[in-house]
């Protein structure tokens, strides 16, 4: 890193790729020049504020991302190419109820908008999300909170009307969840701390403990213990470095009967010298001569993108009667040209699945392409099979239109799943 004291400041990375940032007299950076992106120029309002953004990609056109204001708050971000990504943002005025006097009270952007509604100490206690989805009807979601005074949330209310509740104890650490929907019932029953306040003991309503042990120096988990009412159905112990990196995860649970799910597994893990994970293997013994194994490898370069990753997997009565072989090497290739270094430009996908050992013929050949949007964001995949080609784009707002209903059901579409 170095800079000429005018405004001017160069970054190198180990590859030799230079970075170089201009400032103004009021620090603010107006030009930057990446590898990946080329030049991205800013300008500022008076007050200090972003006005305009241009890429290399928009400059090309004559284009900008604009952004507008209200005292120093921002009230919309409009872009040049897709109108209806743009962003409006809205705010209480003095006579505005339920706390929201000066605070956000209403965003709006491609994918529906959100209301918020806030507590008398700012906290957001309600959201209104609207959702637009393509081909359905407009859903709304109401989710809602309560907090304490020490901001501790006591009571979260979500869209299907399912009320959670949440006790602490003079510690001011959680120690029960309640629900509450048509008729009352528990999550968790208890939950128990040692002295630093590191959890040690879960107990859940439907009768399942775990019990926490640490190591005494790091105070690192050093074994995690499951009892359900069929017994031990879990009993990892874990084992690091000296840098804290999980060398191993061993379960010695107990085998289950015959029929039912669940046994020994053994993983072991192994770093470079930067601490990225290099490799991992593992094994499964479960009932009825049950058995698993896997390998995984991982390739870096010097900017630490994943180059490669390999994984492969045989299984034995696991899924069926009978062995199976199956897994995929992954070759991660990325552009060099000026003003697109380091995106991602091609994942080569070698993959396989046999009920027997693998052959040569047995391999499929996949090509994953990417093209990339004014902001840099992964517009595109063409993905390429044998002599089939097919082509994906990714769409935000169809993207947004994932929503999660509560911890175990989400609605995709207007369809819950």
């Amino acid at each position: 890193m170095s800079g000429n004291g005018y405004g001017h400041m160069k970054v190198t990375d180990t590859e030799g790729n230079v970075t170089t940032s201009v400032y103004d007299m009021g620090d603010r950076r107006t030009e930057v020049n990446h590898p990946a992106s080329g030049i991205t120029t800013f300008t500022y309002d008076a007050l200090g504020n972003v006005v305009t953004k241009q890429t290399a990609n928009l400059k090309k056109e004559g284009k900008t991302i604009n952004y507008e204001y209200d005292y120093g708050r921002l009230t919309a971000i409009n872009y040049p190419d897709h109108p209806e990504n743009n962003v409006k943002y809205y705010y209480g005025g003095r006579n505005a109820s339920q706390n929201r006097i000066g605070r956000l009270m209403l965003r709006e952007d491609g994918s529906g908008a959100i209301e918020y509604f806030y507590g008398k100490m700012g906290e957001v206690v309600k959201t209104r999300r609207t959702m637009i989805v393509p081909n359905q009807a407009i859903a709304t979601y109401v989710t809602q909170w309560t907090y304490d005074s020490h901001n501790r949330l006591l009571e979260m209310i979500y869209p299907d009307e399912e009320k959670i509740t949440y006790s602490y104890n003079l510690g001011g650490q959680l120690d029960h969840v309640r629900g509450y929907k048509s008729y009352g019932y528990d999550y968790v029953n208890k939950i128990g701390y040692d002295k630093f306040e590191q959890r040690t003991y879960l107990k859940y309503c439907n009768g399942a403990e775990t019990f926490y042990s640490y190591d005494p120096q790091r105070r690192r988990l050093q074994n995690l213990v499951v009892n359900a009412k069929a017994g031990t159905i879990m009993d990892n112990a874990y084992t690091y470095d000296a840098v804290s990196n999980v060398l191993s995860v061993k379960n010695g649970a107990p085998l289950p009967q015959s029929g039912k799910a669940g046994g020994q597994m053994n993983h072991q893990y192994t770093y470079d010298a930067l601490y990225r994970l290099a490799s991992a293997t593992g094994t499964y013994t479960g009932a009825d001569s049950k058995t698993a194994s896997y390998t995984l490898a991982m390739g870096y370069d010097n900017m630490h993108r994943i180059t490669s990753k390999k994984q492969h997997l045989t299984q034995q009565n696991v899924q069926f009667n009978g062995s199976l072989s199956a897994g995929y090497d992954l070759t991660y290739t990325y552009q060099d040209s000026t003003g697109h270094k380091f995106q991602l430009a091609n994942v080569r996908d070698v993959n396989y699945r046999t009920e027997g050992t693998a052959s040569e013929n047995d391999k499929v050949n996949n090509g994953h392409r990417y093209t990339y949007d004014a902001n840099y964001s992964i517009e595109r995949e063409q993905s390429q099979t044998c002599l089939s080609f097919a082509e994906r784009e990714n769409n935000h707002r169809r993207q947004r239109n994932l929503v999660y209903i509560n911890t175990s059901r989400v609605k995709r579409y207007g369809k819950e799943e």
